[in-house]
């Protein structure tokens, strides 16, 4: 992935869920889609890097990454 890719937004819990399970499926129901519930709690309790812009979620991938100690 390229560093141009690596600092994209990400916006939205949706766009941040679909980052971090592609990485790893804890973040994903049983059938594929993102489970917000999941990454809103990951996001809150800081296991999951990103910041809050009003009420919405932003992050990149490159942090997304970081925070799952995914080189």
């Amino acid at each position: 992935m390229s560093s141009e890719d690596l600092d994209r937004v990400l916006k939205g819990v949706e766009e941040i869920g679909e980052e971090a399970g592609s990485l790893h499926n804890a973040f994903l129901k049983d059938d594929g889609s993102v489970d917000t519930r999941k990454v809103y709690y990951g996001l809150e309790q800081g296991y999951l890097a990103g910041s809050k812009y009003g009420r919405f979620w932003i992050s990149t991938p490159r942090r997304i990454r970081q925070s799952l100690g995914v080189s």
